[in-house]
């Protein structure tokens, strides 16, 4: 399950109870109403299994949330040790413990990483880069590579004590017994396609589940963006709503449109997220919902007069569309006719001619896509050698290389790139053993312990509760202020 400081702060922890109650775990209070720890809900009570969960919080979550993280994990260490129901979380962390072992981890590191359920970044840091990779599609051939990088950013193990310790072949492991994939969305103003974060964190999440498992795991949203009325629906149909209602709605598109520059750049980031989805999540972006896309913002269905207005507003935005679309058909992912082949590069190529290249992520230094452009326009009747030779010198001349030289060098970077996936240990926190198999360990666990921290003089510490006094006391004279000069402007009236 994904969980997102944002959304924890609308829906008042709803994600956070859903996980409990997986567990068959809920919180216990103190006399004022104060979460102060977890409980375990009896089996008898419970009268079922208890479920493994495995939580993937952004970072911003856990900056603001750590008590958050210190309950979820409480939750974990608590249910797993049950026995009166059947007890799912156990069987899994005795499959992984036993993984583990049979990896060279020592037999204590290994029943204490068992148990662990929380993954995110390591600390101080935010966000995974499945959005950078994605975006630079001439870097990368196949999706593994998108779903090692979520690993690698994702691979920091967070409880009993351990904050952010390096654990991915954990993660790996929690991955492999994970078949769905869970976010929420509560917002009716933000979609899934409004910016790169919902493909990188539920995309990313189950990319890599998929991966891991050899099959695509049930991605889903949990839609609460009504009070009173809850519903959970695929991601597929998620995306498959937002085109119809938001992106290729002619009244969407003509309040883009009055906002000139930033209204096309709009109209090219719902493009780009839309290929964001497709490569993480490729089941749930089929080629329908491309060959729509082409047909609202290249062919002009509703006759909007769209390619005018990219042309005096922001032409740069129309290549960046263009030539995303011909980079879903290079990879694969849309199986356009001809016709709509030779269309897109005939576009994309007399826009690179006229307006110079864009240079975003998946035009300037990526040889693959326009080397393939080349011959698609150089087939007689798509356009004139002196375009084809234009657009070559176009774009030769935003790297100052050739195109052959720019595919060599790209191909060198790809390797680059491929080979430190591959220096990495099969086992990151695996431990030196001692010789002769004494089992003791060489090297310390990388992140950073959770302790108690006792200062030597009581007197200068200033407790939670007084800190609220602090600020209560402020609040008041703040109000008292206010009161003073509502006195002073003599009962004015709103407005005067």
């Amino acid at each position: 399950m994904v969980l997102w400081a944002c959304e924890t702060i609308r829906h008042e922890g709803i994600n956070e109870a859903t996980v409990l109650h997986l567990m068959g775990i809920k919180p216990k209070w103190d006399s004022s109403d104060r979460v102060v720890g977890v409980e375990a809900i009896p089996g008898a009570v419970l009268q079922r299994p208890r479920i493994d969960v495995m939580m993937n919080p952004s970072g911003l979550y856990r900056d603001l949330f750590p008590n958050m993280i210190v309950y979820l994990d409480q939750a974990v260490q608590t249910a797993s040790a049950l026995s009166d129901v059947e007890n799912l979380i156990r069987k899994n962390s005795d499959r992984i413990r036993q993984r583990l072992i049979e990896s060279g981890i020592a037999e204590n590191q290994a029943a204490e990483l068992s148990q662990m359920r929380i993954f995110t970044e390591t600390p101080g840091n935010h966000g995974n880069r499945v959005s950078e990779l994605t975006s630079f599609s001439g870097l990368w051939d196949k999706d593994d590579e998108i779903a090692k990088v979520f690993q690698k950013h994702e691979g920091y193990a967070y409880g009993q004590g351990k904050w952010g310790i390096k654990a991915p072949e954990v993660l790996r492991e929690n991955l492999k017994m994970s078949d769905v994939a869970v976010h929420t969305m509560t917002s009716t103003v933000i979609g899934v396609m409004d910016n790169d974060d919902w493909f990188q964190h539920l995309g990313g999440l189950s990319l890599a589940i998929r991966k891991e498992r050899g099959e695509a795991p049930d991605t889903v949203l949990v839609v609460q963006q009504k009070p009173n009325e809850l519903k959970v629906e695929s991601i597929s149909k998620t995306i498959g709503r937002e085109l119809r209602t938001r992106y290729l709605n002619p009244k969407w598109i003509d309040g883009m449109k009055k906002e000139n520059y930033a209204g096309a750049r709009e109209m090219s980031k719902f493009v780009e997220h839309l290929w964001g989805w497709q490569v993480t999540t490729p089941f749930a972006v089929d080629e329908v919902k491309w060959r729509e896309t082409y047909a609202v913002y290249v062919e002009d269905k509703y006759g909007l007069d769209i390619k005018s207005f990219f042309s005096q507003a922001n032409p740069w935005a129309y290549q960046s569309i263009t030539a995303r679309m011909l980079e879903s058909i290079r990879k694969d992912y849309w199986q356009a006719d001809e016709t709509t082949r030779r269309k897109l590069a005939a576009e994309y190529a007399v826009n690179v001619v006229e307006q110079g290249v864009a240079c975003c992520d998946h035009t300037c230094n990526n040889p693959m896509l326009n080397n393939m452009v080349v011959n698609i326009i150089s087939i007689p009747g798509v356009l004139s050698p002196e375009i084809v030779e234009r657009f070559k010198l176009a774009v030769e001349k935003a790297l100052k290389k050739t195109l052959d030289q720019q595919a060599t060098d790209m191909a060198q970077t790809k390797k680059q790139v491929n080979d430190g996936f591959d220096k990495q240990s099969p086992s990151e926190t695996k431990k030196e053993q001692g010789k002769e198999g004494d089992g003791k360990s060489k090297t310390s666990v990388e992140g950073y312990k959770m302790e108690e921290v006792n200062s030597q003089d009581k007197s200068t510490e200033l407790p939670s509760s007084g800190a609220q006094w602090y600020a209560i006391l402020f609040a008041m004279a703040l109000l008292v202020f206010v009161a003073i000069g509502m006195r002073r402007s003599g009962g004015r009236t709103k407005g005067e």
